[in-house]
């Protein structure tokens, strides 16, 4: 399993933020998933230009899940951008295009992220 978010900048006036979950299960199947999504996470207004990400723009972070149905947030980083990963993984059916309700799931918490902004 590994999960990593980067922040960077589109233009000069956003951040972007992509996060890439890839799982695979252990077991024979060895079913894979790959997830990587990309959110505007702030806008400055117009006028104003970001100068630079000031927070560490990268977390990474890869652990093995062996248990059925386990939650792992094990990640801990204060100069990263994210303050904690939580991971739910191989529960029942949890196989790629599974619908019984019983998904994987990455949710990220973030610790302050600061930004550099010039005014004209």
């Amino acid at each position: 399993m590994l999960a990593s978010v980067e922040l960077f900048l589109q233009g000069d006036r956003q951040v972007w933020m992509r996060t890439t979950f890839d799982l695979q299960e252990p077991d024979q199947d060895g079913t894979h998933a790959r997830l990587v999504q990309e959110d505007l996470i702030h806008e400055v207004e117009p006028g104003s230009k970001i100068r630079r990400i000031v927070t560490n723009e990268m977390a990474e972070w890869m652990d093995t899940l062996v248990e059925q149905g386990e939650v792992r947030q094990d990640f801990s980083d204060p100069d990263s951008p994210v303050e904690r990963f939580q991971v739910k993984a191989l529960t029942p059916g949890s196989d790629v295009g599974a619908c019984n309700g019983n998904r994987a799931y990455l949710t990220v918490k973030f610790n302050s992220i600061r930004i550099e902004v010039l005014e004209d």
